[in-house]
């Protein structure tokens, strides 16, 4: 059962009432310094979850864990060389983490990936301009915020030109 992997088995913990809300304190006073942190809360706040046959699948785990360990890896390369930290910060890793995404939720349908993939590609063209005009505002001297307003300004403008432009050519 997936609460063994967990610290303490659901058979170990007291029993208690379902209709008493019981909010353990995360530190308690009473617990001499150096001892050992009794962890039976975390087992008890978590059995709901562990009861309830919830199922984490990869698809929807995975895009995820990769994309905070590449912005963990920009920020330890960012230290080293700057341009190494660019291009890992640009480096197309959220169109093959989507589209394994689209691919596996459609059991691989062609058309539908045919489709999203002719999305992806008008989707670069604002998300280049927003790179151009994010380099164009910090070469101006401006801040990070209004930088990012600028950048995320063009994009959203880029954008909407190009799905008017589409809607109207058909």
């Amino acid at each position: 059962m997936l609460g063994d992997r967990f610290l303490v088995h659901r058979s170990a913990l007291p029993k208690r009432p379902r209709a008493i809300a019981w909010r353990p304190a995360l530190l308690r006073p009473s617990q001499p310094k150096g001892e050992r942190f009794d962890y039976t809360w975390v087992a008890w706040r978590l059995t709901p979850f562990l009861e309830s046959n919830a199922v984490v699948k990869w698809n929807d785990v995975l895009p995820v864990v990769l994309s905070v360990a590449v912005i963990v890896l920009v920020a330890v390369v960012e230290k080293q060389s700057k341009t190494i930290a660019a291009v890992t910060a640009t480096m197309p890793l959220t169109i093959p983490l989507a589209l394994w995404i689209v691919y596996a939720s459609n059991e691989g349908n062609p058309q539908v990936v045919e489709a999203f993939t002719r999305s992806m590609v008008l989707g670069i063209i604002p998300t280049l301009a927003f790179a151009v005009a994010v380099w164009l505002a910090a070469r101006a001297g401006l801040r990070l915020v209004p930088i990012l307003l600028v950048g995320y300004g063009t994009w959203a403008g880029v954008l909407l030109l190009l799905l008017g432009l589409r809607r109207w050519l058909g």
